[in-house]
């Protein structure tokens, strides 16, 4: 059972548009929705066969757990985790990612494969607010379904705390966050001061134009960078924005 949100008219997903934690793009994600099943009867010996394949009580170390990852920076944070081999199920983004690249692809920017899933015998998804409508079923089938938040860049260093406890990796999590702090601290201190802090404009979508704002990551990186975020009037971490407001 392939389960999708609502259509995305441009197949092209570039590699920002998974790294900016949306596992669709930022327009797809305004108007998720899930396709209902053409017979009522599937859906329910789907969820017969998810409550078969997987049982409701499994008392698994976090060392042991088996997870699918659903965003690739889940999949990377878990590789930098040193948690690579717990990984069952990636989403598709991971493909320069050495260590899983044997690993079962089970979704996209716009689908998840639940049937796949349900397969691998999972104890724990990672999946991101936008996704939990499409993992329904494996929900009810009795199998972990993490919600990790992914806009702020503070959520960075929450998720990765977060899915340190997961898989048993506290020690490593801090580890990362502080070597991601320092490096940070040495980039700024090190980067060019401009007289005038240039204007960028992020365009995560072209048609229509979707963009970043104070909510987002990508906003703060830019603001760590010295730069202004030409959209920064938006509250929101993404939106939709007007041609006419971006020559402006």
């Amino acid at each position: 059972m392939l389960v999708k949100p609502a259509a995305y008219s441009d197949s092209r997903v570039s590699r920002i548009q998974w790294r900016d934690r949306a596992g669709f793009s930022p327009a797809s994600r305004a108007s998720l929705r899930v396709h209902h099943c053409r017979r009522a009867g599937a859906l329910l010996l789907l969820l017969a066969l998810c409550a078969c394949a997987v049982p409701q009580e499994r008392h698994v170390s976090p060392a042991q757990r088996r997870v699918v990852a659903l965003m690739p920076s889940f999949v990377e944070d878990l590789v930098a985790l040193g948690a690579a081999d717990r990984i069952v199920g990636v989403s598709s983004g991971t493909q320069d990612v050495a260590a899983v690249r044997h690993v079962p692809l089970v979704a996209d920017y716009a689908s998840i494969d639940v049937e796949r899933i349900v397969a691998l015998r999972p104890d724990v998804i990672l999946a991101i607010p936008a996704q939990m409508r499409l993992l329904v079923p494996l929900r009810r089938a009795g199998i972990d379904v993490e919600q990790l938040p992914d806009d702020s860049y503070n959520d960075i260093f929450v998720d990765l705390q977060r899915i340190g406890i997961i898989v048993g990796r506290e020690r490593e999590a801090a580890a990362e966050i502080a070597h991601l702090r320092h490096e940070t601290a040495r980039l700024r201190r090190s980067e060019p001061r401009f007289a005038k802090p240039p204007s960028v404009f992020v365009a995560i979508g072209a048609q229509p134009i979707w963009t970043v704002g104070n909510g987002s990551y990508i906003a703060t990186l830019l603001r760590l960078a010295g730069a202004r975020d030409a959209a920064g009037n938006l509250a929101m971490a993404y939106g939709e924005y007007s041609a006419e407001a971006l020559l402006r």
